[in-house]
């Protein structure tokens, strides 16, 4: 039996690893979410169990494997970037793995987006952004191909980077104008910084993240050698 989006008898590499959470909701009432089935209902949405908001598996904290982001580029610049990424791992035959231990705390505040009126589950721009993830499940399955969303951050994005020498440039899929400025910062970083240590083999900048970021432009990137 073969797997969907590789070929038979090759070697699988694993493409993302997520893990259940705890959820903390404004009331301070805290539930545990163990919902892997949760990460399918857009596309085969008649799977579902009773549906409970903010009840899935929370795919915006993982690891990924460096593959992921050379192939299918970054986030959505959307409310619902989670849901657009989750969606192109499973149509592109990502090999993905859930750890069943609650490795991670969500808390929902008031001014969560998942709360907020501008943004939360019945807002206008929710729903067209949700209507606009299930045009491209709908295109997937018409045409079996996923656009990769190349990582596209502004100018303004990073504040620092705090150790270039142990960084290099990813190979990860990003707009032009995004990859000439990473690689005019870092270049300009390295001739300022003191001599170091040459990066191990296979380190790379980190993949930048193209939807929404809590960090703000304030981001700092630090690497250890």
């Amino acid at each position: 039996m073969g797997v969907i989006g590789r070929a038979a008898g090759a070697e699988l590499q694993i493409g993302a690893v997520f893990c259940h959470h705890d959820l903390i909701l404004p009331d301070g009432s805290r539930r545990t979410i163990r919902r892997e089935i949760s990460m399918v209902d857009d596309l085969f949405p008649n799977a579902q169990p009773e549906p409970a908001a903010g009840d899935w598996l929370h795919i915006n904290s993982g690891l990924f494997a460096p593959a992921v982001f050379r192939e299918l580029g970054g986030y959505a610049d959307s409310v619902e970037e989670d849901r657009d990424l989750r969606n192109r791992l499973l149509m592109s035959g990502q090999i993905l793995r859930v750890i069943e231990e609650p490795l991670l705390t969500k808390i929902e505040t008031a001014g969560s987006l998942t709360l907020s009126p501008e943004t939360g589950y019945d807002s206008p721009r929710r729903r067209a952004d949700r209507h606009a993830i299930w045009r491209a499940v709908e295109d997937w399955f018409a045409t079996r191909r996923i656009a990769p969303r190349p990582i596209d951050l502004p100018h303004d994005c990073l504040a620092e980077i705090t150790n270039p020498a142990a960084l290099a440039l990813s190979e990860a899929a990003m707009t032009a104008p995004c990859r000439a400025m990473l690689a005019a910062m870092l270049s300009a970083m390295l001739a300022e910084a003191p001599a170091s240590p040459r990066p191990a083999a296979g380190s790379s900048f980190p993949p930048p993240r193209s939807g929404r970021s809590a960090a703000g432009p304030t981001a700092e990137i630090e690497a250890a050698l």
